[in-house]
């Protein structure tokens, strides 16, 4: 709780330090861009930091209060009225404090919105220069001059404040929007695997149970081997990512635990070249592919075969499964191909554009191919 308090500390000394920051540049782009010099440095910052003042409060009561409470919640036309009665506020506000600081400093029976021409311009304090003196105010925008930060200048503030707010808003909603998506994904992949265990567990026990009911001196050894790849499921399988070593030796287990019950009919024949190192891949996704072998490819009556290799190299896993038809599923049965279903729509998810998948059925040969880029 401390180290979540202390981190939002943080960001918030971060975000008022760069709010800070920003002002205090603008502020002094300002002196450097349009600055009146027919006035001393104290006299111009008396009243500008009066009038920087009215644009801070401004761009805060817009950034903080009217497009949280109002525009964000759809509320456009009290948006609109809020907005139009605040800048006319702020006018005034501005409009007064340069009118007492022309008062006071040059003519204070001129009518400020039409000042009179300079040579008429005479400074009432010591030390400022007449008007006609002065050199051009703008170095980079000469035409816009003490208008640059008059009413446009509110408006400016204005729009910048909105500008800003809607940004900020639109990166918030983009945010929410991709952990919303990735909770979607947890979700769904959470799913997908709930259904490749039961699936699994299923065709096992009736492995086992076939042995037990010919009272198999196996029976034994099958218990263990399916001890070892339920250990596997309940605490490796929670990850993200696991070990290609021990997702491996996962598969040899199971392909060990279907010799078992299978007679010398079945040629099983598995092989992995290549050296897995330190490659990560997403638990049990290898092994529907082979379960489908075993259960639509093994025939203890009649010869059958299952080949099963796995190649690694350049950082590229390779697995092709083939297979004897033996029993062919029914199309229309909603067991068929759960495991195959389940594993594409996974591989959709978690590898888009870096693997391969490729299903064939010829002369009664089922054949996956797949290809998937791997990581460390």
């Amino acid at each position: 709780m401390d180290i979540r308090r202390k981190n939002r500390n943080l960001t918030t000394l971060r975000k008022v330090s760069i709010h800070v920051s920003v002002w205090l540049l603008l502020f002094f782009l300002n002196y450097l861009i349009v600055r009146d010099y027919s006035v001393t440095f104290q006299t111009w910052f008396e009243i500008k930091i009066k009038i920087w003042l009215i644009y801070i409060a401004l761009f805060y009561i817009n950034f903080l209060f009217l497009m949280p409470y109002f525009l964000f919640c759809k509320k456009i036309l009290i948006y609109v009225m809020l907005t139009l009665i605040t800048l006319f506020t702020a006018n005034i506000f501005r409009t007064e404090s340069e009118l007492r600081y022309f008062r006071k400093n040059f003519n204070p029976d001129q009518d400020f919105i039409f000042p009179p021409p300079p040579d008429e311009f005479k400074p009432k304090r010591p030390g400022l220069l007449p008007r006609h003196e002065k050199p051009p105010r703008g170095i980079f925008f000469p035409f816009l001059g003490r208008e640059m930060f008059s009413f446009y200048g509110i408006l400016m503030v204005y729009a910048a404040s909105t500008t800003i707010g809607l940004i900020i808003k639109w990166q918030d909603s983009e945010k929410l929007r991709a952990e919303t998506e990735k909770e979607k994904l947890y979700a769904e992949l959470s799913y997908l695997k709930q259904q490749v265990n039961p699936h699994f567990l299923f065709n096992a026990l009736n492995n086992i149970y076939s042995l037990s009911l010919s009272k198999s001196d196996m029976t034994t050894n099958a218990i263990l081997k399916l001890s070892s790849i339920l250990r596997y499921m309940l605490y490796e399988t929670n990850k993200k990512q696991v070990s290609l070593k021990d997702e491996i030796e996962i598969i040899m287990n199971y392909i060990d635990l279907q010799k078992l019950r299978l007679t010398e009919k079945v040629k099983t024949d598995f092989k992995v070249t290549g050296n897995a190192g330190n490659y990560l891949i997403e638990p049990l996704l290898l092994l529907p592919f082979i379960e489908n072998a075993f259960k639509y490819g093994a025939d203890n009556m009649h010869a059958s075969f299952i080949k099963i290799n796995i190649d690694i190299a350049d950082d590229l896993l390779i697995l092709k499964v083939e297979n004897k038809i033996v029993l062919s599923p029914a199309k229309n049965n909603n067991d068929y191909g759960i495991g195959l279903k389940n594993i594409q729509r996974r591989l959709e998810l978690l590898y888009p554009n870096n693997h391969t998948l490729t299903i064939n059925e010829n002369d009664k040969i089922f054949t996956v191919y797949l290809s998937i880029k791997l990581k460390k």
